[in-house]
Parts: C-alpha cells; sequence; structure tokens
C-alpha cells in the first residue's frame, strides 16, 4: 500500500496543532491508565492512542500513566514509582506535571471504541491508516534517547540496502495458547510461500524478520541466509501455559531493554519498501509509524475460538 497523503491530511495536522495550544490554555486533563499486566506494548501503544484521540476530541489534555498499575514494561520494583511509558515516549503534551490537580483531572481506564485495530478494515482503508499515522506523528513522539537509538540500529542493520521486504512472525505463547478473540496467525509455511511467490513478482533483495520466536528465527536463517536481516535480541523458545510476561518475570529479563528492543524491531519493520504479517498488535504499530509501504498484505484467518474452524462448505 502507497499512502496517498491528502490535502485534508496536510491541513488536519495544522489543525491538531492549533487545537493542541487551546487545549493547554483550558487546564483540564485525562489521565491514561491500564490494567493488564499481560498485555504488550504494541497494545499499550494501540490503545492509548484511541484514548489521546478521545482526549482531543474533547478539548482536554492527555497525560499516558503507566506508573499506577502493573504493566509489561516496569521491572520488579518499579510499580508506583516509574511512569514506563516516559522510558520510551515523550507524554502526548508537554505540561507541568504540578498543574495536575484531582480538581482539573479525569481518570479513565476505557478501551475506546475508536482506536487502531488489527481488523482488515483498518489495514486496507488507506485513509484510516494516514489518519491514525497523522494523530501518532503528532502525540506519540520517541523521546530522544529511543529517537537516537532506533537511528543508530537502522544504520548498522540496513546502511544503504534496498528492497527490502518485512515480515511479521508470531509464535510461542500467541500461537500455542490461542487467545480468544484474537486474530489467527498464519504458519511459518504459509509466509515463506508467500515471500518466494512475491520474489518472483518483484526485487526483493533482503527479507528484515520481526520474530519472538527462536525456532522461527532458526526456520528463516536456513532458508534465507545472507538475505536475513534480524535484530540481535532475546527470543524464546515456547513453553507450555505459559504467557511471555510471565518468562520474563520468572527469568529477570532486563524489561527496559526487551521493550526497547521491541520498539525498535517496529520501527525497522516500518522503514522495510515492502511488508507482510499476520494481524497482530505489532503489525498495526508498525503501519501507524510508517510513511508508506510499495506493498503489504496481511492473513485474513479469523480469529481464535471464534471462527478459525470455519471452512469454505463446512456446515456447523
Amino acid at each position: 500500500m502507497k499512502y496517498k497523503i491528502k490535502e485534508f491530511l496536510k491541513n488536519f495536522y495544522h489543525t491538531l496543532s492549533k487545537k493542541s495550544e487551546r487545549i493547554k490554555k483550558n487546564k483540564k486533563y485525562l489521565i491514561i491508565r491500564r490494567k493488564g499486566e499481560n498485555l504488550g506494548l504494541g497494545s499499550y501503544i494501540i490503545t492509548n492512542l484511541g484514548a489521546i484521540h478521545y482526549a482531543i476530541s474533547h478539548d482536554v489534555l492527555p497525560v499516558i500513566d503507566m506508573k499506577t498499575e502493573k504493566n509489561c514494561c516496569q521491572s520488579k520494583g518499579e510499580q508506583g514509582k516509574k511512569n514506563a511509558w516516559e522510558l520510551y515516549f515523550e507524554q502526548p503534551i508537554s505540561i507541568k506535571k504540578e498543574e495536575i490537580t484531582k480538581k482539573s483531572a479525569q481518570i479513565t481506564y476505557q478501551i475506546y471504541d475508536i482506536r487502531p485495530s488489527d481488523s482488515m478494515e483498518f489495514f486496507t482503508n488507506e485513509e484510516l491508516v494516514s489518519y491514525w499515522h497523522t494523530l501518532a506523528k503528532k502525540y506519540m513522539k520517541f523521546n530522544l534517547n529511543t529517537k537516537e537509538y532506533l537511528e543508530k540500529k537502522q544504520n548498522e542493520i540496513f546502511s544503504d540496502k534496498k528492497n527490502i521486504l518485512g515480515v511479521l512472525c508470531r509464535g510461542t505463547d500467541y500461537v500455542h495458547l490461542k487467545p480468544f478473540g484474537h486474530p489467527v496467525q498464519p504458519t511459518v509455511d504459509e509466509i515463506i510461500l508467500k515471500i518466494d511467490n512475491l520474489s518472483k513478482k518483484m526485487a526483493i533483495d533482503f527479507i528484515f524478520l520481526a520474530t519472538e520466536d527462536e525456532e522461527i528465527l532458526n526456520a528463516f536463517k536456513e532458508k534465507y541466509a545472507s538475505k536475513l536481516l534480524y535484530l540481535d535480541g532475546l527470543r524464546y523458545t515456547y513453553k507450555k501455559d505459559k504467557y511471555i510476561a510471565q518468562l520474563d518475570e520468572e527469568k529477570g529479563v532486563d524489561i527496559y531493554k526487551k521493550n526497547l528492543d521491541y520498539l525498535t524491531t517496529l520501527y525497522l519493520l516500518s522503514k522495510c519498501d515492502y511488508f507482510i504479517g499476520g494481524r497482530t498488535s505489532g503489525t498495526v504499530c508498525a503501519m501507524l509509524l510508517s510513511d508508506g509501504f510499495k506493498y503489504t498484505y496481511f492473513w485474513n484467518k479469523g480469529r481464535y475460538g471464534m471462527d478459525e474452524e470455519l471452512k469454505l462448505g463446512k456446515k456447523g
């Protein structure tokens, strides 16, 4: 997909800037929180952006609080002490924290219906993707340390390489535990077949793989060898009935570094020329970060526990 950033989107971005200044003068705040310690950072990015949209639409200042509730970005003992969001991002709008009072602030735990989603409607609607991309670019800026790290890794891994196909392939707990209502993921064989077919039709010189699964990485190494690019970092071999967040806690994983690597992977995906993958929070985030791809493909295989067993012609 090549985004057509139309004139109205440029005007929309200008309107956001003017609206932000007006909202600052109102000094009314929406404190954005969420419960769910086993949720990944990608899920927080999506729901936080939905809450930011709600706040801006209602002329209040969005403030993201990933300090109060336990979450995937906090190391042991950090709950209530450090706002994990600010380890990676700036606050949506620069504010003085001392101005936030009980009287001026409303706290929300709501997951707003209007937000980027893993639906095919989102992935295939250029104007919808462009809208959320523009909102994210304005209100979800990486902090300076994160930005410098991302750019450094891009230079190290991509350098002057061209014609890169980005591939997002989930495994581990997602595929084996099949969380109810989440999109069914393609198999490794399905993804490799798609890559091979695309290679016959378009110039693909390199493949950048985003996966947390050690076995998937090894399969791609064997298949694509020197054409394969990936970020070195923590990966997992699936263990039954364990979520990744639980494994991290058991092993004492460096949570900050793990999430920084996750963001780096999404950032690198967004810089690829082409992009294919299953429908996941990571896929949504890569689309939000990207200024546009020459080609995209997303598997639409139903949702776990809902319709993944439905087959054409099969009667229920």
